[in-house]
């Protein structure tokens, strides 16, 4: 609910298919990264404890909408990160990841044109679910975790609820997911619809156990898109319907008037021919021709 409706304007100068391939390769790469080169994983958590409060910073500036709210919070929440232990620590630490994967998230939707993001969420968790079912990811998970255990510092690769931990792309995923219906209706429907599938997911979590958390996050967007689909066919069943009548209805005065002998005059009937049926995606009216002989 956070990503108002188009930041990073100059980002959509770049928009190409090509960025798709980020989603699913970010976690390829995430994965066997570290497995090849265990020693990265240091490094890694480095990284992201020095880019994530800055990432944080843009999204507090340029992608929230409440900025004014989320400025004080945001910087509460870095404090906590920072000087505080325990579940204080914990929650300020998933506070400035998930504002900095809205960062990542919201520049990456802006890359990605509208209609390949949904095949590039359902490519990310099916490479997502393959990872852990094969074994890769929990093998991931635990030279990440072992670097964290010997980083003195905040950990920004992630946010710990509780016993529950949610990874750097399941975050920025929801983000992307946030940001593609900014400004829109859906939003709020579609948040909804992500925290009940996310309760319900979560359900089936025990201990030691890793569950792909892109797998609720798809099904969402997937939900939107059929839901815009059915939308799009009743607009354009609706138009079909009435605007043919009355452009039939036009044609037969017109062809009483300019031919008082022509069959439609005489017999009241003519069927029109229809040369073009447009659905607008904004929401306008279709519109339909005819052809009169």
């Amino acid at each position: 609910m956070l990503p108002r409706a188009a930041p990073f304007p100059r980002l959509a100068r770049l928009r190409s298919p090509v960025w798709t391939a980020l989603l699913p390769v970010s976690i390829i790469v995430g994965t066997f990264g570290l497995l090849l080169a265990p020693s990265l994983a240091s490094s890694t958590v480095l990284a992201a404890a020095i880019t994530t409060p800055l990432l944080a910073f843009v999204a507090v500036v340029a992608v929230v909408r409440a900025r004014l709210v989320m400025l004080p919070l945001g910087a509460a929440a870095g404090a906590l990160a920072v000087w505080a232990t325990g579940i204080s620590g914990r929650l300020g630490t998933g506070v400035v990841t998930a504002l900095a994967c809205l960062t990542v998230g919201t520049a990456l939707q802006r890359l990605i044109p509208g209609r390949w993001l949904l095949l590039g969420v359902v490519a990310m968790s099916v490479v997502d679910v393959t990872l852990l079912v094969s074994g890769f990811g929990y093998h991931q998970t635990a030279v990440l975790a072992a670097a964290q255990n010997n980083f003195h510092g905040p950990r920004f690769t992630g946010a710990r609820i509780g016993g529950t931990t949610i990874g750097y792309p399941d975050l920025f995923l929801a983000a992307l997911l946030g940001a593609s219906l900014a400004g829109q209706r859906a939003q709020a429907w579609a948040a909804g619809l992500l925290v009940t599938l996310g309760v319900a997911y979560d359900s089936l979590l025990s201990p030691g156990l890793l569950l792909p958390a892109t797998v609720p996050i798809a099904l969402t967007l997937a939900a939107v898109a059929w839901a815009r689909h059915r939308r799009r066919r009743a607009r354009v069943a609706r138009a079909s319907g009435p605007e043919f009548s009355d452009c039939g209805a036009a044609a037969v005065r017109t062809a009483r008037r300019t031919c008082p002998e022509h069959p439609s005059a005489r017999h009241g009937s003519l069927t029109p021919r229809p040369t073009r049926l447009q659905d607008d995606d904004d929401g306008g009216a279709a519109h339909c021709g005819e052809a009169v002989r």
